[in-house]
């Protein structure tokens, strides 16, 4: 494999943040200049640098992810939305060689690297340094990226790649993404989440697509920028589908995309409300540990079979198959796995398979349906319950509810907790109301708790463990 960066349509662009546009000629100089100052510390330490990007989303951002491919390095996701302790702790466990910073982030980067001495590059002030053409086609190093990942479990967990492996996954991606020269590629997800920037960046690499990054992910932004940068694939979450419905661009008659949606359950209503606007959605499923590993190739519910040469497995509770249709863990064997995390070496396999923790059944075609996560099922009365059953039952979207199961002290039941955003005219007995016509009995909240917001984990996910501790400091004391 020679991942380069594309040495023809030097005036075509890379990227492109708000009206501020990347050619890949400018793309190629900026890496540049960094690999000038990346290699010769690399030469003197003789192994690969350790290098955390201390940045905020942005072309810098993209390009010191490039860089990795040019020069032997463990590249540390350092998650620019952590707090000032998260990114202390970090610092203080990798211990860097290189922090690459800028100057609106200089003061927090001396703070997070306090008593560490790395060598602290800025972006601001790198040099020009000419690099001839031939350098874009030389292989890759065994470059690795560690994954400081956590979604909604607010789990540092630490995950290393090689990156090889993006490009593994982009090259199938492309395929069932119908990705082409000159797309547009929308990347709705944070690309401060290194999985998603690893993948898009790749995805563009290979194919010399544009990679547009939104200026923020609010509804409005996400809405005005799919109406005027009229990207050809949009890659988003189901709660940014789902709001992106009631915003008025997306209304206007040039909106017209592919869209690939990952991260959560999607509800088959908002599928639909996509569908009677003409746009296709195509889920998609993947995990930090493991990248992308199955992607729809027609509309509907299913995240799609496996890309080629990714293995899906549901087990039961003995580790043994099922049938198709039944639901039962998944299980899933790639190329692209992980090979180890920070405080581990090795990753623990059974037959070669990856258990996810997920939720999920395939059909007869394999095409592969997630429903949820193992430990946030709820079991009551001798049922399995699904959250975003009752989550999309009270809004439609499940965007601004959370059900949860919690422990009942006098059984072997889970009691069912529902977090809610508060909302104008809405209160616990029109919520009810509303369950009771559409869902069993043995699905309705035993408490409901409004909260002005739902806490958000630094990836914006909903925090799930911060609604658990609410409900075990606050929420028992006020039943």
């Amino acid at each position: 494999m020679e991942p380069m960066i594309p040495l023809a349509h030097r005036e075509a662009v890379a990227m492109q943040m708000g009206d501020a546009v990347m050619t890949y000629g400018a793309c190629r100089h900026r890496i540049g200049q960094l690999l000038a100052t990346l290699h010769p510390l690399a030469k003197a330490l003789n192994r690969p640098l350790v290098v955390v990007p201390f940045l905020p989303e942005g072309f810098d951002l993209v390009c010191t992810w490039v860089s990795g491919l040019f020069c032997p390095m463990v590249y540390v996701a350092l998650n620019s939305r952590y707090s000032a302790r998260e990114h202390r702790d970090i610092m203080q466990t990798v211990r860097p060689d290189v922090v690459i910073t800028c100057h609106a982030l200089w003061d927090d980067c001396q703070r997070a690297c306090r008593g560490l001495d790395p060598h602290v590059v800025g972006m601001d002030t790198l040099e020009d340094c000419p690099v001839d053409d031939a350098f874009w086609q030389q292989p890759q190093h065994e470059s690795e990226v560690i994954l400081f990942s956590s979604g909604s479990t607010d789990v540092q967990k630490g995950v290393r790649h090689r990156f090889a492996d993006f490009f593994w996954v982009a090259e199938r991606l492309i395929t069932r993404w119908q990705i082409r020269p000159h797309d547009r590629l929308l990347m709705g997800m944070p690309i401060v989440s290194a999985a998603t920037l690893g993948c898009g960046v790749a995805v563009a690499l290979r194919s010399e697509a544009c990679l547009i990054i939104p200026n923020n992910r609010t509804p409005p932004t996400m809405a005005a920028t799919i109406r005027y940068a009229r990207p050809t694939v949009v890659v988003a979450t189901p709660t940014t589908f789902t709001h992106l419905l009631t915003e008025p661009d997306m209304g206007h008659e040039s909106v017209h995309f592919r869209g690939s949606v990952a991260g959560a359950p999607f509800n088959p209503r908002v599928l639909q409300a996509y569908q009677d606007r003409h746009i296709e959605i195509w889920p998609h499923y993947g995990m930090t540990e493991c990248l992308a590993l199955t992607a729809a190739t027609q509309v509907g519910a299913a995240s799609g079979p496996p890309l080629d040469g990714v293995s899906i497995t549901i087990v039961d509770a003995n580790h043994q198959p099922v049938a198709p249709g039944t639901m039962g863990d998944i299980w899933v064997k790639s190329p692209a796995c992980c090979h180890g995390f920070l405080h581990r070496p090795s990753v623990p396999l059974v037959d070669g398979y990856f258990q996810t923790g997920d939720v999920g059944w395939c059909d007869e075609s394999g095409a592969l349906t997630v429903t949820g996560r193992r430990q946030e099922t709820i079991y009551k009365g001798g049922n399995l319950i699904l959250p975003s059953e009752i989550e999309w039952a009270v809004d439609g979207s499940g965007s601004s509810v959370v059900a949860m199961g919690v422990k009942n002290e006098w059984s072997y039941d889970d009691e069912i907790v529902l977090f809610m955003a508060s909302q104008p005219h809405t209160t616990a007995d029109t919520v009810m109301a509303r369950l009771k016509d559409t869902l069993p009995s043995f699905k309705w909240p035993d408490h409901i708790v409004f909260l002005d917001t739902l806490p958000k984990g630094p990836q914006d996910k909903v925090s799930k463990p911060h609604l658990r501790a609410y409900w075990e400091s606050k929420g028992r004391s006020n039943r």
